[in-house]
């Protein structure tokens, strides 16, 4: 889920580096291909090198930048010793969700490329049925996180570097909200 999402906020980023972009998109298309088979079928080969190929295209396209999914994810593994890939899978769906509306284009593009088709909704829905199927917990409480570590997490996170480029400005109260509803 850490390849992904970066290949994925990479994408998403409002810098400019066209050859990221296209690194990016081609990460996301093969963990959209292969993620769920490495995980049920761990001695398939393919799946595997599709997904280390992702990973080294996730690595090369993040020179771009990351966004807020990070910063949550940074501030999960600092707060409760979460592991980077669980946390940024939690988080992933609740934050793109609130960028959908700053870079539609974009979502509609990481639609075709995962084969979901319509645009922000097609690929949410998509992204959601991964995390079901390979079994990502439902949410952060899920995974236990608590209510009483909110501002904690909102701290760290608004600190973190990785959200200044995500596709919309996020303050301290935009991280609560989504904290709240990953929840």
């Amino acid at each position: 889920m850490d390849a992904l999402t970066h290949n994925v906020e990479s994408y998403l980023s409002p810098a400019y580096h066209p050859l990221c972009d296209g690194i990016a998109l081609e990460g996301a298309r093969l963990a959209a291909r292969s993620l769920a088979r490495a995980v049920h079928e761990p001695a398939n080969l393919e799946a595997r090198g599709d997904m280390m190929m992702s990973s080294m295209m996730g690595a090369i396209a993040f020179q771009k930048d990351l966004g807020a999914v990070h910063s949550c994810a940074h501030a999960l593994g600092t707060v409760r010793d979460m592991h980077h890939g669980l946390a940024n899978a939690l988080m992933i769906d609740t934050v793109l969700a609130w960028n959908a509306s700053a870079v539609p284009a974009k979502f509609e593009e990481l639609a075709h490329v995962v084969g979901s088709g319509g645009g922000a909704v097609g690929f949410l829905a998509w992204l959601r049925q991964l995390k079901q199927s390979i079994g990502i917990a439902p949410g952060l409480a899920a995974a236990g996180v608590r209510r009483e570590d909110i501002p904690r997490l909102v701290a760290i996170a608004s600190a973190d570097i990785c959200h200044r480029t995500n596709p919309r400005p996020v303050s301290e109260a935009d991280f609560a909200r989504l904290f709240a509803e990953a929840m």
